[in-house]
């Protein structure tokens, strides 16, 4: 027989004989008797469990340069389970569109196990980008959550002088060297 605690524990009660009778289950008490000597005996056992509880790796995460409108390669943390049961994660949300996460939801944490969280970088615009991961789970610190940051670049090349004109050169020879100048114009490089 297999009782569940609203946390998600378990207890599982197998009874050696069909003298034996789970009776209640009432917060972390549990009740059953015992008639395998001629008596009735009552035993009570309680148990103490903790919640899951929520740790994570880290509390920021930096991508630094990334060309605007390009994902960048994925950082990962870890989300801990320190409790009992399972911490069952429902939700990942973001403060900006600049970040984004590939992790399917919903997902569980066993206790004393830990999962990883894939966060990408994909800048709207130039400049400093910073935002939040928010961890939405059944831990009593929900919601958990992370920094973010990185730093939109948009790199555009122009060239100095736009056309080059050798005039008349014989058929297979080499000309005088002519120079171009490459400046970027752009935001980062």
């Amino acid at each position: 027989m297999l009782w569940h605690w609203p946390g998600g524990e378990t207890f599982a009660f197998s009874p050696l004989s069909s003298q034996q009778t789970l009776h209640a289950i009432s917060g972390n008490r549990v009740v059953y008797t015992d008639s395998r000597n001629g008596n009735a005996d009552i035993f009570a056992f309680d148990f103490t469990f903790t919640p899951p509880l929520a740790s994570l790796s880290t509390g920021a995460v930096s991508f630094g340069n990334q060309q605007v409108g390009v994902p960048r390669g994925l950082q990962t943390f870890r989300i801990m389970n320190g409790g009992n049961g399972h911490l069952d994660v429902t939700g990942l949300s973001f403060s900006t569109p600049d970040f984004y996460t590939t992790t399917p939801l919903p997902f569980s944490v066993l206790s004393g196990g830990s999962a990883s969280v894939d966060v990408w970088f994909s800048p709207t615009t130039t400049g400093s980008r910073t935002g939040t991961i928010t961890i939405v789970d059944n831990s009593p610190s929900s919601p958990e959550s992370v920094s973010l940051s990185g730093y939109g670049i948009n790199p555009i090349a122009t060239l100095s002088p736009t056309s080059i004109n050798f005039g008349n050169q014989q058929v297979s020879t080499i000309s005088v060297p002519a120079g171009v100048t490459v400046t970027n114009t752009g935001v980062g490089c």
